[in-house]
């Protein structure tokens, strides 16, 4: 093979790339612009903290998305209680509100309760809770 079909091949390759990542830029960036994520539940964050994804994170995660729930006194606690510090539950109450889903339960207090177990190292207690969570979904 020459270098005249080396060189030639070089251009169409080059060609075929630059085509390739011209078509994936204007398919990508108008699908992300699309907010099509659902809103999150309170069911969502307090599983995240009971998993142990910091306050600081989830923050990030919910910058700019809409919630499913109010945050009255017993969601906050319930919140707290899972591991939420006050910075996320003020980050929450600046989110706007959509409609919740109708017969969804707002926020799971055994979840937050099997979280606090987990943070102070109870693991039987808190596998109990989780297990008898899991049974009766």
């Amino acid at each position: 093979m020459s270098w005249q079909t080396c060189v030639q091949r070089a251009k169409v390759l080059r060609f075929s790339i630059s085509l390739v990542f011209l078509f994936l830029v204007l398919f990508t960036i108008p699908s992300a612009a699309e907010n099509t994520e659902k809103s999150l539940d309170c069911t969502q964050l307090i599983a995240w903290l009971t998993g142990g994804v910091s306050s600081h994170r989830l923050s990030q995660l919910v910058h700019g998305r809409n919630i499913a729930f109010k945050i009255d006194d017993a969601v906050a606690n319930a919140l707290l209680m899972a591991g939420a510090d006050q910075a996320l539950i003020q980050n929450l109450r600046a989110l706007p509100i959509s409609q919740p889903e109708t017969g969804t339960a707002v926020c799971p207090v055994a979840l937050a309760q099997a979280g606090a177990l987990i943070r102070s190292k109870h693991y039987d207690e808190a596998e109990r809770i989780l297990r008898k969570l899991v049974t009766e979904d």
